[in-house]
């Protein structure tokens, strides 16, 4: 009994980390004619009213905030509702010293997106919206 406890325990806390195969990295990009620059909201994907879905917009997540190396073949684009999936299992280790990845979302005729991000269960960021402003 004692050892059935502890390894459930260990596997609530293992939930959390990198490379766990149930975790993904879901978002949606919009466009709102109000937003000049482009910004993450954290926590969930939210489309409104005066949002307009971005579909074509290439995203990816990088090991470093120099955007060299990319977490692995993790390269999509988001769908015609804007929104896009990235299975994050198996990810390697971040580079940064303080264990950021980084997203990077784009579309021609906007503002790209590079932002900094935790993975794991309990991440803010494994929801979220993308808006990106209009290029001037």
């Amino acid at each position: 009994m004692r050892v059935s406890v502890l390894t459930f325990w260990v596997c609530i806390l293992l939930a959390g980390c990198n490379g766990n195969p149930a975790l993904s990295v879901k978002g949606i990009v919009v466009n709102n004619v109000e937003t000049s620059e482009s910004l993450l909201l954290g926590a969930r994907r939210y489309v409104g009213d005066n949002d307009t879905p971005l579909s074509g917009a290439n995203v990816r997540v990088y090991l470093d905030s120099k955007l060299t190396e990319e977490a692995k073949k993790c390269a999509t684009v988001s769908d015609a509702f804007g929104k896009y999936e990235i299975a994050t299992n198996n990810f390697p280790p971040p580079k940064d010293p303080d264990g950021y990845y980084y997203l990077l979302v784009e579309k021609d005729g906007f503002r790209p997106l590079t932002y900094p991000i935790y993975l794991g269960g309990r991440s803010r960021y494994m929801e979220h919206t993308v808006y990106l402003g209009a290029s001037k």
